[in-house]
């Protein structure tokens, strides 16, 4: 019986860290088909994707404090409420204003699983099943931006743009009831001074001035910048720019997260050997090699889809490596703050992506320059700014917990 529940909990944290994924990747490729439906322009429609960004980095700062506080069920319960009711917002949407609403209450609710679960699984599962379930969960992030697009490519060629949200608001109402009846409190010893405000803007406050953080929160932010700049842009760059359907835009997308998956293998099998900056290093190396050779081809104009996803796929080996490093590495001093720690470094990731989405947003998309142009900045400035930020002084063979 107990393995029974292990099972079905395993199942229902995987699913609410998915949500997060499955909310964007089923979206994308309706995006360039929504201009005409909703009376629309690309800038409003990627303000959507941006606004989303900034729900998901409010979520995750607050979310983790909240459980610790509250209990970890009333959080995921509440914030899958008000995620469902965000999906309607948005199946019924009729304007793109009522969608920008519903993009936010979507992330305010739905994202609340990237924290929550982590710590669910902290609180549940050993030490060295801890590993095991935290890989589960790291998988089934990566994994969802591949299948989703896939998923989103069919449903807006046969179904239409509002097919999609239908799906989500399923998929929401199956984690709801999941999460209301199997899923038991595992915060046994609720903290009443997690929301003293004193507190935790002294913890921000210690973080924010610790360099070995800032190192890699700027890290993963300026990674994520490069990663969500394709995100938001790809849509419109390959159904608009270079006149794909709906569904071979969705395998373009899953071959791209391929490398991502690739990365990630590389951090996983290597950072023991080499120490895990080393290895954030040398996949900051790959990801501006590709963005500058994504640069070159974009300055020659050859106008092959080629030239996009050949160096984005490559680029995405960089990424999806430097993701879970930074992610290891940057609890590993301050232990004693993780919750705090976590949601300040999602928070700071997200707010990353954002920012440039908002400047994504002011261009109209009728080539792919303004996003390529934005990933090379972004790689160029994370491969600096680990370098320079990096202190030279700690031990560079620290490696991903071995538990």
């Amino acid at each position: 019986m107990k393995n029974k529940n292990n099972i079905l909990l395993i199942f229902t944290l995987i699913t609410l860290v998915s949500i997060p994924q499955a909310s964007i990747g089923l979206y994308i490729p309706s995006l360039p088909h929504m201009i005409k439906v909703l009376n629309t322009n690309s800038s409003e429609l990627q303000l959507t994707l941006s606004i989303y960004m900034i729900g998901y980095a409010l979520s995750t700062l607050v979310c983790g404090i909240l459980s610790d506080r509250y209990g970890r069920k009333p959080v995921i319960i509440t914030g899958l409420v008000t995620y469902l009711f965000a999906t309607l917002l948005c199946l019924t949407a009729n304007n793109v204003y009522m969608l920008i609403i519903g993009r936010f209450l979507q992330a305010i609710g739905g994202c609340c699983g990237t924290v929550v679960a982590r710590v669910i699984s902290k609180d549940v599962f050993e030490s060295k099943e801890q590993v095991r379930i935290l890989t589960y969960l790291s998988t089934a992030i990566a994994v969802t931006p591949a299948i989703a697009p896939i998923i989103g490519g069919y449903l807006e060629t046969y179904f239409g743009w509002r097919s999609g949200f239908l799906v989500l608001c399923l998929i929401a109402l199956m984690t709801l009831i999941l999460s209301t009846f199997s899923l038991k409190e595992t915060n046994k010893n609720p903290d009443r001074n997690a929301t003293n405000m004193i507190t935790i803007l002294n913890n921000y406050k210690y973080l924010l001035t610790q360099r070995l953080f800032l190192t890699y929160s700027v890290s993963i932010g300026l990674a994520w910048c490069a990663y969500y700049s394709f995100i938001q842009s790809s849509s419109f760059v390959f159904q608009s720019v270079f006149k794909v359907t709906p569904t071979i835009y969705g395998v373009m997308y899953a071959i791209i997260i391929i490398g991502y998956i690739i990365g990630t293998t590389f951090t996983r099998q290597y950072s023991n050997k080499i120490g895990i900056d080393n290895v954030i290093m040398y996949e900051s190396f790959i990801a501006l090699g590709a963005s500058t050779l994504m640069l070159i081809l974009t300055y020659f104009n050859l106008g092959l889809i080629l030239s996009i996803l050949l160096p984005m796929t490559i680029l995405m080996i960089g990424i999806g490596g430097i993701f879970p490093a930074c992610q290891a590495a940057v609890m590993r001093p301050f232990t004693h703050i993780a919750g705090t720690a976590s949601g300040l470094f999602f928070f700071i990731q997200m707010i990353f992506g954002a920012i440039c989405g908002l400047i994504l947003s002011s261009f109209h998309i009728h080539s792919q320059v303004p996003m390529v142009l934005t990933i090379v900045v972004s790689c160029s400035l994370l491969s600096l700014s680990f370098y320079f930020l990096l202190p030279k002084n700690i031990n560079k063979t620290t490696s991903l917990d071995k538990n």
